[in-house]
């Protein structure tokens, strides 16, 4: 049985030119690729201040599940 790599992260990254369905291809091919390399969850950080990416991963399924919390030193 082949191991199953924890996750495969994505982070600070964003489409520019939305409505054109290159969130959906590029969403759907990278939980296409994370499946390919026994990836067990597939998992980004998004800006609290991203409300339509929001609705985006809520409609792709996601879940929210942890805040990331920082401080300015």
């Amino acid at each position: 049985m082949p191991v199953r790599v924890p996750l495969a992260f994505l982070g600070g990254h964003g489409i520019s030119c939305r409505s054109q369905g290159h969130g959906d291809a590029l969403f759907d091919w990278l939980t296409t690729k994370a499946r390919e390399e026994n990836c067990a969850t597939l998992e980004l950080e998004s800006g609290t201040h991203r409300h339509d990416a929001h609705r985006f991963y809520l409609r792709k399924r996601m879940r929210i599940s942890s805040y990331h919390f920082t401080v300015d030193l």
